[in-house]
């Protein structure tokens, strides 16, 4: 959680200069431990180029990821960026 917590503070600038490649950093590390929001939180980083190269194609992966780990506890409408599935890209 502290992992995720640092990472989400990087997101949000709370508590500390923003910086979106430090919250990629620590959401990464919060992955490797579990942490579902974590995964969720980087896909939208993904998806909106935040931090990392924007990647449609990897953000879905993610969200999918999160969907799967958190049974369905996250919300699934991240799954078409820019009215338009990127499945079918």
């Amino acid at each position: 959680d502290a992992m995720y917590n640092l990472g989400y503070c990087y997101d949000l600038g709370d508590g500390v200069t923003p910086d979106s490649k430090k919250a990629v950093f620590w959401y990464k590390k919060a992955i490797e431990q579990g942490s579902v929001e974590a995964i969720y939180n980087l896909a939208q980083c993904y998806s909106e180029g935040n931090g990392v190269r924007k990647n449609y194609k990897r953000a879905f992966q993610l969200f999918l990821q999160a969907a799967v780990f958190s049974e369905g506890r996250i919300h699934f409408g991240h799954c078409t960026f820019l009215n338009h599935c990127i499945l079918c890209q």
